[in-house]
C-alpha cells in the first residue's frame, strides 16, 4: 500500500515537473521588470562611486601641490614644459611635475567617469595632456590672463583668494567630448568645442580643487558652464574665483 502511495506521488510529480511555455514567459518578463527597475538604480550608485574617486584624486592632487610648493620656494607648477626643456623623450604637463617627483602616483589623473583610465595617463609627445583634470593655466601656470607672454607661474604667497580660487576641476576637450583635458580655460568660447571646457561629467556637477587644497563638488549648467563657476556683482562678473587674488 505505501509502495502504491510513493508510485502515484512520483507520478504526479513528473507531471508537474517541467515548466509550460506560459510560466516561462511569465518568469522571463517579471526578470526583466525587475532588471529595468534595479539597472537605474545601480547607475546611480556606480556614478556616485565615479564623483568620490574623482574627488578623491583631486584631494591627492591637491596633498600633491602643497609639497611641491615646500620645495619650490612657493612657486605652483608651470601649466606644460616642452621635451627641449625637460631634456627628456617627452615634453611634460603638471599633473606630471607632480607623479615625476613623486608627490603622487600617476594614477590618480584618471577620471573614472571619462573613458580609457589608461588613455588620460600615457605618455605623448606633449605630455599627459588627455588628463580628465584641468589647470587652472592661465592664472596659476602662468600669468597669460594678463600678459599673453609671461609664462611665470604664481606664488602662493600673492594669491589673496586661495579659499575660492580654482586650482584644478574637471575638464575636456569641448562640449560632448569624452577626452579629458590638461589645461582648464578661465573664459567662455565661442566656439563650444574648444579644448578646455569645464566638463560637468558627474550628474550636471564638476569636481573642482580650490588653491588652498580643499575640494568640492559644484552643479553647474552643461551649456553655459562659465556663468555658474563665476560670481557675478551686479551685471558684472567678478573673476577672482579665476585669478584667485593674484
Amino acid at each position: 500500500m505505501m509502495s502504491n502511495r510513493v508510485e502515484i506521488t512520483e507520478k504526479a510529480w513528473a507531471e508537474k515537473k517541467d515548466f509550460t511555455l506560459i510560466e516561462l514567459l511569465i518568469v522571463i518578463a517579471i526578470i526583466a521588470i525587475l532588471a529595468a527597475m534595479l539597472l537605474p538604480a545601480l547607475s546611480k550608485a556606480r556614478e556616485r562611486a565615479n564623483t568620490v574617486k574623482c574627488l578623491s584624486n583631486e584631494k591627492q592632487a591637491g596633498v600633491g601641490t602643497s609639497m611641491y610648493l615646500g620645495d619650490n620656494l612657493d612657486f605652483f607648477m608651470p601649466y606644460q614644459l616642452t621635451k627641449s626643456q625637460t631634456g627628456l623623450t617627452n615634453g611634460r604637463v603638471w599633473a606630471e611635475m607632480l607623479s615625476d617627483a613623486k608627490y603622487v602616483n600617476r594614477a590618480i589623473f584618471a577620471c573614472p567617469s571619462l573613458k580609457s583610465p589608461k588613455g588620460q595617463t600615457n605618455y605623448t609627445p606633449s605630455g599627459m595632456t588627455y588628463t580628465g583634470y584641468g589647470y587652472n593655466h592661465y592664472n596659476l601656470g602662468s600669468n597669460m590672463a594678463v600678459i599673453t607672454s609671461d609664462k611665470n607661474t604664481a606664488k602662493m604667497s600673492q594669491l589673496r583668494h586661495p579659499s575660492i580660487g580654482y586650482m584644478v576641476m574637471d575638464t575636456n576637450q569641448g562640449l560632448g567630448s569624452n577626452l579629458g583635458s590638461f589645461c582648464v580655460l578661465d573664459f567662455e568660447s565661442s566656439n563650444p568645442a574648444k579644448n578646455g571646457r569645464p566638463d560637468p561629467r558627474h550628474g550636471g556637477g564638476v569636481n573642482i580643487l580650490y588653491v588652498d587644497g580643499h575640494a568640492g563638488y559644484k552643479k553647474v549648467s552643461i551649456g553655459k558652464p562659465y556663468q555658474d563657476l563665476t560670481a557675478r556683482i551686479g551685471d558684472s562678473y567678478y573673476p577672482d574665483q579665476w585669478r584667485c587674488g593674484r
